[in-house]
């Protein structure tokens, strides 16, 4: 069990002493600093990154003033498990942000690592933004760019994206950032003083960047598998254990429908499944649903709402009922989508229908 203990030096810095559970604000030299209470110290470490915070190869391999090796010393002292422990890459260190011999994305993508991706770790990650600030993590799997935030800042009204490509104003990962003191801070706890260097880096970086977004998920027109889902929403705990699984609490089962071998199914009304898709071009194209239903209260008819991005295109698809394993192509209706990528949810209204794939034809 982890938890969060902050302390604060005496005026000699020989002693400390631990902060009341609430934490403390103090003004020293002229700043605000926050002593965090110890809820607020899980807000930064937390479960998704282990609840430690820099306790990594690419944060520790470094040498200090002294000439000392981290990682070996720490090996050396029996801290690691390794006496030999795997050395990644260090991150761009604080004095070398502004070193233009370096790329500015490998600067940049340091930065963001060590600074947000304790919360920011793609899906499941803490808070409700899941773009991943990992340093691993290539632009499209950022899931930044040109993709709209949890909710937008409020002071710049055309800021609709986290990453907006040759605009850092318009960037909400940059406005969030740049600003302190306000609800949409960023962090949100013990920081009074935006760092500037920073700042200025994740700006020439987002200015930069003069191309297309990368393409998410699957190409459209195409087909998209039901199980290739990015998220879901399931209301029954469990699943079946089966071939198809994702370790998850979404149902999926083996078919022998074709064009497929897994399909969504048991499902209840209110579940969902939401696709990460990328349109190649703006014709008019149709939907099809590849599903079945076996019967619903009443025998009514089963349908499907569609929505893309914040609309929804179809809000009610009847699902014929001929039974579960009798699965036919539904058409839900003409369809054109901006080329670029979008996200696609598929809401099961009624529930009991099995869905194997979509497609745009």
């Amino acid at each position: 069990v982890y938890t969060g203990y902050t302390y604060e030096w005496n005026e000699q810095q020989n002693d400390a002493s631990l902060v009341p559970n609430e934490g403390v604000v103090r003004e020293l030299d002229g700043i605000t600093w926050t002593y965090p209470s110890r809820i607020d110290c899980l807000r930064c470490h937390t479960e998704q990154a282990g609840f430690t915070l820099s306790l990594e190869s690419r944060q520790l391999n470094v040498v200090d003033d002294a000439g000392l090796d981290q990682m070996d010393l720490m090996a050396e002292h029996g801290y690691l498990d390794s006496a030999s422990p795997e050395k990644l890459d260090s991150f761009i260190s604080e004095h070398a942000l502004s070193d233009e011999s370096i790329s500015i994305e490998e600067r940049a993508t340091s930065w963001l690592h060590v600074n947000c991706s304790s919360c920011h770790r793609g899906a499941g990650s803490a808070g409700r933004a899941e773009w991943d600030a990992r340093f691993e993590a290539s632009l499209a799997e950022r899931r930044v760019c040109e993709q709209k935030p949890f909710e937008t800042v409020g002071l710049v009204p055309a800021a609709e994206a986290l990453f907006a490509p040759g605009s850092h104003e318009f960037s909400t990962l940059w406005l969030r950032a740049n600003s302190r003191g306000e609800q949409i801070s960023m962090p949100p706890i013990a920081s009074t003083v935006v760092d500037q260097v920073g700042i200025d880096l994740l700006a020439a970086w987002i200015d930069s960047y003069n191309e297309a977004c990368p393409a998410l998920g699957d190409a459209l027109p195409g087909r998209v598998q039901a199980q290739d889902y990015e998220k879901s929403f399931d209301l029954t705990a469990g699943s079946a254990d089966n071939a198809c699984s994702r370790g998850d609490n979404t149902d999926l089962e083996v078919t022998n429908d074709m064009g497929g071998s897994c399909a969504v199914g048991n499902v209840d009304p209110g579940e969902w499944l939401e696709f990460e898709v990328h349109a190649t071009d703006a014709e008019l194209h149709t939907l099809v649903l590849r599903a079945s239903s076996g019967h619903t209260p009443n025998d009514e008819v089963a349908h499907i709402q569609v929505k893309i991005d914040d609309a929804i295109v179809f809000d009610q698809v009847n699902i014929p009922n001929n039974g579960w394993s009798t699965y036919q192509d539904v058409e839900a209706g003409p369809l054109s989508l901006e080329p670029g990528n979008h996200t696609v949810r598929i809401t099961f209204t009624t529930g009991f229908t099995n869905l194997n794939y979509f497609e745009l034809r």
